[in-house]
Order: structure tokens, then sequence, then C-alpha cells
């Protein structure tokens, strides 16, 4: 496991103190990793936190993005051949789909060509 901090500091009207905090995590398993960020605003006094997940299976990978506001971002991706990606992605609120309010689901296709 890989963790870090990154605390950002400030001088300001002759006061010296602490303005932003971020923990960041990661976990790597064989070909899959999990990461994590959570950061503190000290002004507004509030959370955000992000998680990310990639499931590496040979031929496609599996990418899942969410946040602390309900958001998920998802990617499929295929190797087709050497020199051809394909990426299939979504993103979706999953607070709206308990209340049903989910009224379409956006799909995104690309190709990804190197020659």
């Amino acid at each position: 496991m890989q963790y870090g901090t990154l605390v950002k500091f400030h001088n300001k009207n002759s006061k010296f103190g602490g303005y932003h905090c971020t923990l960041f995590f990661n976990q790597q398993s064989g070909p899959n990793t999990a990461g994590a960020s959570i950061e503190y605003d000290f002004k507004e006094k509030e959370f955000k936190s992000l998680l990310g997940l990639k499931f590496d299976k040979g031929d496609h990978t599996w990418k899942f993005r969410f946040n602390d506001k309900g958001d998920v971002n998802a990617m499929l991706q295929w190797q087709l051949h050497q020199a051809v990606k394909a990426t299939l992605n979504s993103k979706v609120n999953l607070t709206a789909v308990p209340d049903g309010k989910v009224s379409s689901l956006p799909l995104g296709l690309n190709f990804e060509v190197k020659y």
C-alpha cells in the first residue's frame, strides 16, 4: 500500500496556518488497483472524496470512479488489436437511482488507432 498527504499552509493577515489538506491512498493487488483521495478545506470546513478502481482482465479493463456527490463514471476498454483500442464509458448519479430519477444513461464509444 502506498499513501501520502499534502498539507498547504499560508501566511495571511500576519497569521500562519493550514488551509487545505489532502490524503492519498493506493493499493495494487496483481493487475487490479484501488486508489482514493480525501480533501479537507479549512475555510469551507468540508470534505471531498474520490475513489478509483481498475480491474485489468488481460484483453479488457474495467475502470470506475466514484465521488462523494454520488457520481459514478464507468469505463470498459478493450484492446482489440495491437494498434486498436475501443473504449465504452458512461456516467450516472447513484443518488438518483433509488428515487427513480434516472431518465437517461449516456454512453460514449471511442476508437483509438495507433500507427
